[in-house]
């Protein structure tokens, strides 16, 4: 989304589209499985393996598995909202999908609307980080395919000509989501911290395997994993490593879970009630790693509106536009996170009522240095 300009508004809309839909082209491959991976790439010393998507997976879209898409249960998505794919935090009732076909649209012409004060290379994968990664790891993968009898049995392949099972297939792929490196929980939250900035100082506790690369798939950390990394490194916390534990020590329960020939069987009740335990854990400080961020960039917003107000916004920026995308990055953050929130499932703690309490403070868009502030959405 950041690359686009508007001199080629309709070639960007589909370049945006292709990546959130990967379409299949006429030979069945997904359009953008061959095309470079644009942003994580070799920075200096730091060298990453991976050089195209298809090294990464093939044929995956982000709108398959955002909150609410075609052929996915509609869970309620926190308490107090029942069966609906309504978009908290944005009006007209529009889905996550919705929502993000609008961006898509409106990013056309570049990735930082100045008019209303939007950052989509902000709102995007903030949102995304929610309505996605964050959904299903709590309210799909560590929920009705733990706790429910039945439901991706462990005592068989999860299908066939593999060797793992579905119980195992299931709590791997929210850990995937999660985004950490595979020895996260061997490195420090400042380690971890900077291997996501892709630091040369960190290349070697990246490169777990010492191949002298660092793969995506194994030894990198993004998304929820380097913001729980990021507000650990001071000290005062430790999200990431609480996540880190319970993920390993739910493996261990599955992993042991073998009848006496040492094949997998089914889950007894106790060792269900542990994997339980552990997602809750899980969603708990998941949760608190999405509210640290809002709180975060809450006081960003708030400082550079103060700036605003006190005359010194274009302090430290060679131009008054300068001040402004600064300020706009940190209103994106603030909301993109503040609608991750809405997707936690029943077991969130935030409710309706709370999200609706201080989403209303934020608002549908930043109050703009004029005073204007968007105050609906129409269908454009």
């Amino acid at each position: 989304v950041k690359n686009p300009g508007g001199a080629n508004a309709e070639a960007n809309l589909v370049i945006i589209n292709n990546y959130l839909k990967n379409p299949k082209d006429t030979d069945g491959v997904g359009v953008v499985d061959n095309k470079p991976i644009a942003s994580l790439v070799t920075k200096g010393d730091f060298i990453i393996k991976e050089t195209k998507v298809a090294d990464l997976s093939k044929g995956r879209s982000l709108y398959n598995t955002v909150f609410g898409s075609s052929g996915n249960k509609i869970s309620d998505p926190i308490p107090g909202v029942t069966g609906t794919e309504t978009t908290l935090g944005v009006p007209n009732g529009i889905s996550a999908q919705q929502l993000l076909d609008v961006w898509a649209e409106n990013a056309k012409n570049g990735y930082l609307d100045t008019t209303n004060g939007y950052d989509y290379s902000q709102l995007f994968p903030k949102f995304l980080m929610g309505a996605k990664s964050y959904n299903q790891i709590v309210d799909k993968y560590l929920d009705e395919y733990v706790n429910t009898p039945g439901t991706k049995d462990n005592d068989k392949p999860y299908k066939d000509g593999v060797i793992y099972t579905g119980k195992e297939h299931s709590w791997d792929e929210g850990f995937g989501y999660f985004g950490a490196a595979a020895n996260y929980g061997e490195l420090t939250a400042e380690q971890n911290y900077g291997i996501k900035k892709r630091k040369a100082e960190y290349f070697t506790n990246a490169d777990a395997n010492g191949d002298g690369k660092v793969s995506l798939k194994t030894e990198y950390t993004s998304g929820l994993a380097y913001y729980a990394a990021s507000f650990d490194k001071d000290g005062k916390s430790t999200y990431g490593k609480d996540i880190m534990n319970a993920f390993l020590q739910g493996r261990t329960v599955i992993t042991n879970a073998v009848d006496k020939d040492g094949n997998a069987r089914k889950l007894t009740d106790a060792e269900r009630a542990k994997l339980v335990a552990y997602a809750d854990t899980i969603q708990k400080n998941l949760e608190l790693v999405l509210a640290e961020a809002v709180y975060k960039y809450a006081g960003g917003a708030h400082a550079k509106m103060d700036a605003y107000l006190t005359g010194t916004a274009g302090i430290g920026h060679e131009t008054p536009t300068d001040a402004d995308k600064d300020y706009y990055k940190q209103w994106g953050e603030l909301k993109g996170f503040m609608l991750a929130m809405q997707y936690g499932g029943t077991g969130s703690k935030m409710t309706k009522a709370k999200f609706e309490e201080i989403d209303n403070l934020i608002g549908y868009g930043p109050v703009l240095s004029d005073g204007s502030q968007v105050t609906g959405l129409n269908g454009n």
